[in-house]
């Protein structure tokens, strides 16, 4: 069995949210985590970015997102960034979750 790790849910404290991000990331890894996720909220930090901040300081813990909201972001603008995080992350390491809403709930979400 492989567990994860879900880091960065709770809102607010932007200023050193990263920080914390990053150093839960590193203490799932040191206690053999197979990976951790990264959650995209609304009005929230982009989970993308967050996945590559993680991916460049672990060198083993699997990072996904958990999800990403495949409406509110243009195909080849997501494509795009998930070749980026990859770049730091590896492809082995990088977990995609996508999520389809109906047009009710995206327009929520933008």
């Amino acid at each position: 069995m492989r567990l994860g790790l879900m880091v960065g849910p709770e809102r607010h404290r932007y200023a050193t949210k990263a920080a914390r991000m990053i150093e839960a990331a590193h203490q799932a890894e040191a206690d053999g985590f197979a990976s951790v996720w990264i959650p995209q909220i609304p009005d929230e930090l982009d989970a993308m970015t967050a996945a590559a901040l993680i991916g460049s300081a672990t060198s083993r813990v699997e990072v996904g997102t958990s999800v990403v909201v495949a409406q509110t972001r243009h195909p080849v603008a997501l494509y795009q960034q998930v070749l980026s995080v990859q770049l730091d992350t590896s492809p082995q390491k990088m977990s995609l979750k996508l999520f389809l809403v109906n047009i009710a709930i995206t327009r929520l979400l933008q």
